[in-house]
């Protein structure tokens, strides 16, 4: 399942889940996935635990991933450790890299969700301090996704 922050959207808490995230937004907590990427506009405070990371945007938290992508907007403020890193010409990196054989999977919680797999505990705002829910879109190639936007609520 592929889930997705829009840019202007403000996450306040961990997410944990077997997805693939898309953070165009800002995301204030811990977040363990199977990938994550962080769009230019997007930012994390806190630490990331993903099978990929795709870093175009900023991360102050140290990532543990089995694959690093740091592209050239990329900025990270924290350690990474990985089996495989990739960073293009222009990344902005202050912390150090270790490369780990340990990173094998890094597992989802046990339990999560059965409507959505991923549990958010967190409060979400707009740049209007407004809420709403729409967690039925479909994405382009017709695959579910759940969108957390400037429409979304979460609680």
């Amino acid at each position: 399942m592929r889930s997705h922050i829009a840019e202007g959207m403000t996450v306040t808490g961990d997410i944990d889940g077997d997805i693939d995230l898309l953070l165009d937004g800002k995301l204030e907590g811990n977040l363990r996935c199977r990938a994550v990427t962080i769009g230019k506009l997007g930012s994390l405070i806190g630490k990331i635990s993903a099978q990929e990371a795709f870093i175009d945007g900023r991360i102050e938290g140290d990532i543990d991933a089995k694959s690093v992508h740091l592209n050239e907007t990329a900025v990270v403020i924290g350690d990474v450790r990985h089996e495989v890193v990739e960073v293009a010409a222009g990344a902005r990196i202050e912390g150090h890299y270790s490369r780990s054989e340990e990173l094998q999977k890094i597992e989802a919680p046990k339990d999560p969700p059965v409507s959505a797999g991923v549990t958010i505990s967190a409060a979400v705002q707009d740049e209007d301090d407004e809420t709403s829910t729409d967690a039925d879109d479909e994405d382009r190639d017709g695959a579910d996704v759940v969108t957390l936007g400037p429409s979304s609520k979460v609680g």
